[in-house]
């Protein structure tokens, strides 16, 4: 059975993980992050997303319809 595309945690992870990526762009641009930690702050935000992913795909049981 397929669920709407609105019900997928893996979708709105990733957008939330998108907002976050983009975040951290905006603050490294506004100094925020001091520019010796700002490659920590991305490889951070990398790997987060990666796990993230990768949790959900292996508790996503059912397909997303249109």
């Amino acid at each position: 059975m397929l669920k709407p595309w609105w019900r997928s945690k893996t979708i709105w992870a990733n957008v939330g993980m998108a907002l976050v990526a983009v975040g951290t762009e905006f603050l490294a641009l506004v100094e925020f992050i001091p520019p010796e930690q700002q490659f920590i702050a991305r490889l951070s935000v990398t790997a987060f997303i990666a796990v993230g992913n990768v949790i959900l795909r292996t508790v996503t049981y059912e397909a997303i319809g249109r």
